[in-house]
């Protein structure tokens, strides 16, 4: 398989390593700040609208999930109040209901995409067809692979930076 690293950080930029990577680095204890949460909120919409002009453009819209993992206990659901603020579906149950149907909506997706970003899940999306895999990494990227026979585009155009890399998980 060959794999993708599509994230916010230009590593041409030496101060990258800087920059925020996770939404608690990237606003205030309270979350409360509302230039804070614009600015989270347009990089978070960046990784939305890519993440839905892959699948679009690579006609990819049947998955498995595998991996899934909730983040969210008694301790950190104050947290999770903490950062509803702007989510699709504000209820993070809807990971439950996807699994108990076994087919996500295109909302379902989008939300769980959300949801990864923020820390509170992580997962891994597999297509049916062509094993493609999406997941998103607490440091705030996201992994595509794709097999090493097949082509397909990673779109440019959402001030994100691509970069082929080798099998994280070997």
């Amino acid at each position: 398989m060959k794999y993708y690293n599509v994230s916010k950080y230009n590593r041409n930029n030496p101060k990258y390593l800087d920059e925020w990577t996770s939404i608690w680095s990237a606003l205030d204890d309270e979350c409360v700040d509302k230039k804070k949460w614009s600015d989270y909120l347009k990089i978070e919409r960046q990784y939305l609208n890519f993440a839905v002009s892959f699948l679009v453009k690579n006609d990819i819209n049947e998955f498995k999930i595998s991996g899934l993992e909730i983040n969210l206990d008694d301790e950190t659901e104050a947290e999770f109040h903490k950062i509803r603020y702007g989510l699709l579906d504000p209820e993070w149950f809807v990971i439950s209901k996807a699994q108990n149907r076994g087919i996500l909506s295109e909302l379902d997706k989008i939300s769980m995409v959300q949801l990864a970003l923020r820390g509170i899940v992580w997962f891994k999306f597999t297509h049916i067809n062509s094993g493609v895999t999406l997941s998103f990494d607490n440091d705030y990227y996201l992994l595509i692979g794709i097999k090493d026979s097949s082509y397909m585009p990673i779109p440019s155009d959402f001030d994100l930076y691509s970069r082929e890399m080798n099998n994280p998980w070997e």
